[in-house]
């Protein structure tokens, strides 16, 4: 098998990877190659989510109640 890398997918593109991957299991399609699939394509959004979390928790800006 082709070792699959999410890198370049856009976060839409990974989540709907994701559904066709769950499509392909309620197929009966090869669970065990599909379940490591999704599993690594939601290692991937869920690395994706923590990054921009964080980077949205640096852009927090003070609040100026004195004006």
């Amino acid at each position: 098998m082709q070792q699959l890398n999410y890198r370049h997918f856009t976060f839409r593109e990974l989540l709907r990877q994701r559904r066709l991957a769950e499509k392909a299991l309620w197929r009966n399609r090869n669970p065990e190659q599909v379940g490591q699939i999704i599993c690594r394509i939601d290692k991937e959004l869920e690395k994706r989510r923590e990054i921009q979390f964080f980077n949205a928790a640096q852009v927090i800006l003070d609040v100026n109640l004195r004006d």
